[in-house]
């Protein structure tokens, strides 16, 4: 099941790109979330990605045996996932706006909520989220995700490239604000014989970890805050959250 409106970002070529080239930290966190909800006694039930992007830890918890619902906010990431978890409950909508059905675990892999929303700053928004998501965990559940924070390693200004079969994109990055990121995305892709070239400008904030332990510890959380996913070392100024509900 899908329903929803399109984003403004990750459009098709994007979508494409990114599920084709950037796939790592995600294979990277699936063994891991799923031993945790193992250890945690939760060996059925539902959990909700938030950021679901193309599906890859969808289908993953999908053959561990969980019933998934999976939020984005792009059309076009949507459609890859119905392919990759044709069993998981899609919806496209607002990762902070959208409702949260009652569940086991909530999870949120590769920074989904520092995308900066037009309405209101994330630092702002995350309180009522942590409320939300603690309200609809069943007790014992966890709410796990990674964060781009405001650390002295955080690279602020910087140029990357990649290419696979048929695609390439380029990505700029620089300080806007005092704590946001823009990211000018430039993708070439080969259809149809000819490539096609598209851009996109994604804003991203920076939250600050005490911001981020408070809204969770005021939702009624304990919170363990980690710097890789297992064995994977997450890139400079990440942080892996788990916030575990009593």
């Amino acid at each position: 099941m899908e329903r929803g409106k399109t984003s403004k970002i990750y459009h098709e070529d994007l979508a494409f790109i990114h599920a084709a080239g950037f796939g790592e930290l995600t294979r990277a966190a699936e063994p891991v979330i799923i031993e945790k909800l193992r250890q945690h006694g939760i060996d059925q039930g539902t959990v909700v990605e938030l950021g679901c992007g193309s599906g890859v830890l969808l289908a993953a918890l999908s053959a561990a045996g969980y019933h998934t619902v999976g939020i984005d906010s792009s059309q076009a990431m949507l459609q890859l996932a119905r392919v990759k978890a044709p069993s998981a409950d899609l919806r496209c909508q607002s990762l902070y706006d959208a409702p949260i059905p009652s569940c086991e675990a909530v999870v949120a892999v590769g920074e989904p909520l520092n995308y900066q929303t037009a309405r209101q700053s994330n630092a702002e928004l995350m309180p009522m989220l942590a409320g939300r998501i603690s309200q609809a965990l069943t007790s014992g559940g966890f709410f796990l995700f990674d964060l781009l924070l405001q650390l002295p390693e955080t690279v602020t200004e910087y140029r990357t490239w990649r290419e696979g079969e048929n695609w390439a994109v380029l990505v700029d990055g620089n300080l806007v604000e005092q704590d946001v990121i823009a990211r000018r995305i430039i993708t070439f892709r080969n259809v149809a014989g000819s490539y096609r070239r598209n851009e996109e400008t994604h804003h991203v904030r920076l939250l600050r970890t005490e911001d981020v332990q408070k809204s969770l510890a005021d939702a009624g959380f304990s919170v363990e805050i980690h710097d890789s996913y297992g064995e994977f070392k997450l890139p400079p100024g990440r942080r892996m959250f788990e916030a575990r509900r009593g």
